[in-house]
């Protein structure tokens, strides 16, 4: 399982990623800045995290990676259909 704490991994938490991260793991705050942010990732991130163990961190990095190779393969795919 990926420790949150070690030294690269806070560079992949900008500052929108932890956005996200605080509404999977503790929902929409009334009059917080998370607001302006859409549901539908974070609340994917929260239904998936089951699968990590409630780590919503590691959750959401498979999942980016999962949705940038399915886009990569369709685009592949659109491309070199005849």
């Amino acid at each position: 399982m990926l420790d949150t704490d070690s030294d690269f991994l806070p560079i992949l938490k900008t500052w929108d990623a932890q956005h996200y991260l605080t509404i999977a793991n503790q929902n929409y705050i009334e009059g917080s800045q998370n607001m302006a942010f859409y549901p539908l990732w974070p609340y994917l991130i929260k239904f998936l995290s089951y699968l990590t163990f409630e780590n919503t961190f590691t959750t959401s990095m498979v999942l980016v990676n999962f949705f940038s190779l399915a886009s990569i393969l369709l685009f592949h795919f659109h491309i070199t259909e005849k």
